[in-house]
């Protein structure tokens, strides 16, 4: 890895000025609670509603299915996939689900099926399962299609509809299967649910401009005029006017409490276009999404982060919160190496409070430098990144879907050439963390 010093003589060579809008912060995850009220009887016949979400999107769409059953009169009980138990009187089983990272369970759903082995629904009931994803994804909607499989076994169960995978949080494809499932059910679906996302008011502070870069990248700076509570790593979902989806994207937090975002503007792009299209003291809407799961570890010895383009941002406000000093390795690969100009002075800040240990950096497209991408970069460090990997150490990832892969592809050979745990293992031990769009 490229040293302190020889960081510094790379990032002032570019002579570029930029803010610095980075911040460290700590705070312990306080279990979500679902907002809507249980109308469980356990002398009627009653569906449970068990909810697996990293953000509030899959929580949205139970609560329209509880709101008609709310209706309809029809008793029901609502909770998280960890807190699962049987209960009297069971009617239907509705499982909604996310999957998160590579095919693995939310944060809030783990112990759902090693719950369901050993308490088993003992009367006979019907089920459906109801998946949220991305397509974009290799693991697509794996966790709910888990589920289905593991409650399809039970000699008790009945599977009233096939298994719903929804891809991008697509409120038609969840309309059309809530009609599906109102027609099996005979329960009346057509009901006008008020659906209120865009809650939370954001001033612009500063930004840059996405035609200044050659790869269309650009960094905004927002604050929160309701004085929301957030963390780097968690996400901002913004949704243009006249635009029935959202995007999200992965935050970092400054020393004033600011949210700072780094952003490439797509070609026909709505939303990339709207936020660049943004000025100084512009008011946009939006809502802070937490992610428990891409936050900065508790404690750690070691911690290598990995990005390449906008993803960068929320692992540089987890590094700026390494208050102990402890070793941080930063890879990152951009197509041009003006694009470092954004990051320059947030970068040369971390180094001087040794809140960055080292450094390296890639770029793909640029003539000025050879091609090279990141997972070239991991490869060529591999014995100093993971010859001594060990339960102190942890590998956070953001970034690009392929760079992703790729990544995490590499470094399960390099655990099995160095003869370490499986990745599966580090994975499920929450040491290798991705975050990928």
């Amino acid at each position: 890895m490229l040293a302190i010093n020889h960081i510094r003589n790379v990032i002032y060579s570019a002579n570029f000025g930029f803010f610095n809008p980075i911040s460290s912060f700590k705070s312990k995850f306080q279990a979500r609670k679902l907002k809507s009220k249980n109308l469980y009887n356990d002398k009627k016949e009653s569906y449970l509603i068990l909810v697996g979400s990293e953000s509030e999107n899959t929580y949205r769409f139970s609560r329209q299915l509880c709101e008609i059953l709310k209706t309809n009169k029809i008793p029901f009980q609502l909770d998280h996939l960890d807190n699962y138990k049987p209960i009297k009187n069971l009617k239907q089983l509705i499982v909604i689900t996310s999957t998160y990272g590579l095919g693995q369970p939310p944060s809030n759903a783990k112990k759902f099926i090693p719950k369901f082995k050993k308490y088993p629904i003992k009367n006979p009931y019907e089920f459906t399962v109801l998946g949220f994803g991305s397509r974009k994804y290799p693991d697509f909607c794996q966790f709910a299609i888990d589920v289905n499989e593991q409650i399809t076994k039970d000699k008790n169960s009945k599977n009233i509809l096939p298994l719903k995978l929804i891809n991008n949080q697509s409120q038609s494809e969840f309309d059309s299967w809530l009609k599906s499932w109102g027609i099996q059910n005979n329960i009346n679906t057509s009901i006008q649910i008020e659906n209120n996302l865009e809650k939370d008011l954001f001033k612009v502070i500063s930004k840059t401009d996405a035609e200044k870069d050659p790869n269309s990248n650009f960094t905004l700076l927002l604050k929160s005029l309701q004085l929301k509570t957030f963390q780097s790593g968690d996400l901002l979902a913004i949704k243009p006017t006249n635009d029935d989806e959202e995007r999200s994207y992965s935050i970092a937090k400054t020393l004033d409490n600011e949210i700072f975002l780094s952003l490439r503007k797509h070609e026909n792009g709505k939303c990339s276009s709207y936020l660049d299209g943004l000025k100084v003291k512009d008011n946009v809407r939006g809502r802070i999404i937490k992610n428990i799961n891409f936050r900065i570890p508790d404690n750690f010895e070691r911690l290598i982060l990995i990005s390449n383009g906008t993803g960068i941002a929320p692992l540089l406000g987890m590094a700026y919160e390494n208050d102990e000093n402890n070793q941080v390795d930063l890879i990152w690969g951009a197509k041009y190496s003006k694009t470092l100009k954004l990051f320059r002075n947030t970068i040369n800040d971390l180094i001087d409070e040794e809140r960055l240990s080292s450094m390296e950096v890639g770029y793909s497209q640029d003539t000025k430098f050879p091609k090279k991408y990141v997972q070239d970069i991991v490869k060529e460090n591999k014995s100093s990144l993971f010859e001594n990997f060990d339960e102190g150490c942890f590998v956070m990832i953001c970034g690009s879907i392929d760079m992703g892969e790729q990544v995490i592809n590499l470094i399960n050979n390099i655990l099995i050439e160095y003869g370490k745990k499986s990745l599966n293992h580090y994975i499920d031990n929450d040491q290798i963390k991705i975050d990928t769009y």
